[in-house]
């Protein structure tokens, strides 16, 4: 019974203001997702073999989920503080859609911990967003329920630059 209620729960929750970066068209095209482990939980495993990113709105991409981000690998410095250099060393191909998980204050696993920050980052690749159109993402991770989000794209969107989704 336990392991039914554990399953029917998200394991992850939103954390803060989802940030998107739009690029010289004006197309939403990489987004940030501040989250941590919901109440209840100790921690939350984010193996790529585990994990699922699924995006929908105007494409259907199944599972774009590349893993957690070793910052030292990447060349990162430890918990960079700019989306930019996370941006430029991660997504080597600009128009290929992927997503990662990095951490902040981890102790270099791949698991989630109740101090311990997440950012899903996500580059939209050649299937930029336009104003005005929906996105539903949703983060399925090994166990407990998906992190579903929704948002609808703001109108007006700057070129080169960030906006708040909210």
């Amino acid at each position: 019974m336990s392991r039914g209620i554990s399953e029917a729960s998200s394991a992850l929750q939103l954390n803060g203001h989802v940030i998107g970066k739009t690029n010289s068209t004006g197309h939403l095209v990489v987004m940030a997702f501040p989250v941590k482990v919901s109440v209840g939980k100790s921690e939350v495993d984010l193996n790529v073999n585990t994990t699922v990113v699924s995006i929908e709105g105007g494409v259907c991409l199944l599972d774009i989920y590349r893993g957690v981000i070793d910052e030292e690998k990447a060349g990162l410095s430890e918990d960079p503080k700019e989306l930019d250099e996370i941006v430029e060393k991660i997504f080597n191909n600009t128009e290929e859609p992927e997503a990662y998980f990095i951490i902040y204050n981890d102790d270099n696993d791949t698991i989630l911990e109740n101090f311990e920050k997440g950012f899903l980052i996500i580059n939209m690749g050649k299937y930029g967003l336009r104003e005005y159109g929906k996105v539903r993402i949703e983060v399925k991770p090994g166990e407990g329920a998906a992190l579903t989000i929704d948002r609808t794209i703001p109108g007006g969107l700057p070129k080169n630059d960030y906006v708040d989704l909210g």
